[in-house]
């Protein structure tokens, strides 16, 4: 993983705990496809997208123009 001075370790906390927590449930309920795997990995997505959105400002941010 590329450390970008400046993230939020908050958001990089909750990311990390929910992919632990989609690793159990895909466990415990034995598919992918059940409703409350679709909905964690879903909610996990969001929290990605958001990492991706602050990585992108921040590159911009450190690169000289």
């Amino acid at each position: 993983m590329v450390l970008i001075h400046g993230l939020d370790d908050a958001l990089l906390e909750k990311i990390n705990e929910l992919k632990d927590e989609l690793s159990r449930l895909v466990e415990q309920k034995g598919e992918f496809t059940d409703e409350e795997v679709v909905q964690l990995s879903q909610q996990l997505d969001l929290y990605i997208v958001e990492l991706q959105k602050k990585i992108r400002l921040t590159t911009k941010e450190q690169s000289p123009l």
